[in-house]
């Protein structure tokens, strides 16, 4: 479930401002306002796209490996779906069980820390959020490390 929220720009068919209904990015927002670092950005932008490519696909949309001459009975899964589902799997296993369910609602689900709040802890008080936002940033620091090495002292 993605979140959307009203925004104003300028209309595209002349004078005036057209109201329209945009796509939130939580990552995207945190990531502006400075609290990720781009490292921590990629790599939920990594989960999150492996993610899709496993449980993202529509089944029975067609088959577009047979065409190319694979996708035959007995025949391995294609490559990249097996490069996914390494990496869903190996963000399963090292992030900590509550870094893990932030992460995945947020990169994921794309709910809000305010809703990882309320999901989580059964309030979204100023200090629960904190604590998701915590969690998330941990957890993404965590993958980023291991998918991208230490990051640069400068």
């Amino acid at each position: 479930m993605k979140k959307v929220e009203a925004a104003r720009v300028a209309s595209p068919y002349g004078h005036g401002i057209d109201r329209v209904m945009r796509s939130v990015d939580t990552l995207a927002v945190m990531t502006r306002r400075g609290q990720l670092s781009e490292a921590q950005y990629h790599a939920g932008q990594r989960y999150r796209q492996c993610y899709e490519t496993i449980y993202g696909q529509m089944g029975g949309a067609g088959d577009f490996e047979r065409a190319r001459g694979h996708g035959l009975p007995g025949s391995p899964p294609p490559l990249a779906y097996m490069e996914a589902s390494e990496i869903v799997s190996q963000v399963k296993r090292i992030l900590y069980p509550r870094d893990y369910a932030v992460v995945h609602r947020v990169c994921v689900d794309g709910l809000s820390l305010g809703e990882c709040a309320e999901q989580l802890y059964g309030s979204d008080e100023r200090k629960l959020r904190d604590e998701s936002g915590d969690r998330l940033r941990e957890g993404l620091r965590e993958l980023a490390e291991r998918w991208f090495g230490p990051p640069k002292r400068s």
